[in-house]
């Protein structure tokens, strides 16, 4: 089965459909039913942050 969010835009809810939503919660509970711990063992990740914080007060 393809999966219908790869690749595809999402900046709000309302840009899921329900069949998308619930494909979202299905494969997040399968997910944590079977972790893997060394999913990124040997990786390097990175956050970058390319706009100023709306949630930190200087």
């Amino acid at each position: 089965m393809a999966n219908p969010l790869y690749r595809k835009h999402i900046i709000s809810i309302p840009d899921f459909s329900r069949e998308e939503l619930e494909l979202v919660v299905d494969t997040a509970g399968r997910l944590k039913q079977q972790p893997r711990g060394d999913l990124l063992k040997d990786k390097l990740v990175a956050s970058c942050f390319f706009e100023p914080s709306t949630h930190t007060r200087l």
